[in-house]
């Protein structure tokens, strides 16, 4: 019984920690602003966010803040977490969403999916017990391996909300602040316009009250 529970706790834990997992991707599709790890033929290994990939070679700032140039010719694999872009096809950093990421909804998710999970897997140790000679202990299993389990997964499940909004929000941000090309020329365009407008306007009134004059005059004569 108690590792059958085992079992179950481990698969969960393992379902938990693909969410993030990196993925191996060919060096031609690392880009600006990727987290990578990279895989050299020496065994060594660089984890961080890449500042420039060249055709022969990336440069990548890793966890301790250092720069670190890794030519093509010593790598032997390089994964990555899948990327997200802007409105403007830029990548977003793994370190611009950590930044602006919150804790709100893994709190939220957390307390409010361990109630909900304690009190399920309760609920179904009490009925599990009854058939079992170790009732007690029994019930003790299936309550903290659900509650613990099912915890987990809710606050999991907060820390991708918190990441969605954090990327919606660095997009938002972006797209205020990178005004396109053509959106910013637009007003002065219309300015000109107006102005043009006003400039006819006056040169009609002006020829109007010349007219108007020429006529006073002749009629005085």
């Amino acid at each position: 019984m108690f590792g059958k529970l085992n079992v179950i706790f481990l698969i969960g834990i393992m379902l938990i920690g693909g969410c993030s997992r990196q993925v191996v991707v060919p060096y031609q599709r690392v880009e600006k602003n990727n987290w990578v790890t990279v895989k050299l033929y020496s065994g060594d290994r660089v984890e961080g966010n890449v500042l420039k990939a060249e055709p022969h070679i990336i440069t990548v700032r890793n966890k301790a803040g250092r720069n670190v140039a890794i030519e093509t010719s010593r790598i032997q694999e390089i994964k990555r977490i899948p990327p997200h872009y802007d409105d403007f096809g830029h990548a977003i950093s793994e370190e611009e969403i950590s930044k602006e990421k919150t804790g709100k909804n893994a709190t939220i998710y957390g307390i409010g999916g361990g109630v909900l999970s304690f009190g399920a897997s309760f609920f179904i140790g009490s009925m599990v017990a009854k058939d079992s000679e170790n009732g007690g202990a029994v019930l003790a299993a299936v309550t903290a391996t659900g509650g613990i389990l099912g915890t987990t997964l809710f606050v999991q499940a907060g820390k991708k909300q918190d990441r969605k909004e954090a990327v919606q929000r660095i997009r938002e941000n972006r797209k205020s602040t990178q005004i396109p090309r053509k959106e910013q020329l637009q007003p002065t365009r219309d300015l000109r316009d107006t102005e043009k407008k006003k400039l006819e306007e006056l040169r009609r009134q002006r020829e109007k009250l010349l007219r108007e004059l020429e006529a006073s005059k002749k009629k005085n004569e």
